[in-house]
């Protein structure tokens, strides 16, 4: 994820040579490993045109040579083992990656499933749940959202995905005080 813009945009391109690449192929394939890297949905500068209308342009961002990659390809795989790290709407972006416009823009997901609403200053994206509630279901069209990702994503349970993994070992290492604070190796 690092060094995707590099792969994605070249200068005095439009189109970098990857996503040309993906494009002459229909059946190509791109798999995004630890997708949760790519969730900013900032992915665009914006600016006014002549006619008054908004015009958007890839920031370079990580996440706009992400969305970029996979408009190009044919085929998307996404995986991640932290899909929602902190709020509800992180997940657009993924799902954005792995089927590019059905999920709408950002603020229409955010509305439509995590209570986005105006605050004092701004939009706000995520609304916060009632006191003493745990979990989504409390939001606005929880279900339809439940009902859509079980399409598109497969969640592995932890007692799965650890059941071949060997027991955790705790080993204790006393270091004498003399050699505390001593680079490695030394």
């Amino acid at each position: 994820w690092e060094s995707l813009a590099d792969w994605v945009y070249e200068e005095d391109q439009p189109v970098g040579l990857l996503p040309r690449i993906l494009g002459e192929h229909p059946d190509s394939v791109v798999v995004f490993d630890e997708a949760h890297y790519g969730k900013n949905h900032k992915r665009k500068d914006w600016a006014v045109g002549e006619a008054g209308g908004k015009i958007g342009e890839d920031n370079g961002s990580t996440s706009a040579a992400g969305a970029h990659l996979s408009r190009a390809a044919g085929h998307r795989i996404a995986t991640t083992a932290t899909p929602v790290a902190n709020v509800l709407s992180d997940i657009w972006a993924q799902l954005d990656l792995v089927h590019p416009d059905s999920w709408g823009g950002f603020w229409d997901f955010a509305k439509t499933y995590c209570g986005a609403h105006r605050g004092e200053y701004a939009m706000v994206a995520d609304a916060v749940p009632p006191p003493g509630v745990k979990g989504y279901g409390w939001l606005p069209n929880a279900e339809e959202l439940r009902t859509r990702l079980r399409l598109v994503a497969v969640r592995v349970p932890w007692s799965e995905s650890h059941s071949q993994l060997p027991s955790k070992r705790r080993v204790v290492e006393r270091v004498a005080a003399d050699r505390q604070g001593r680079a490695l190796g030394g």
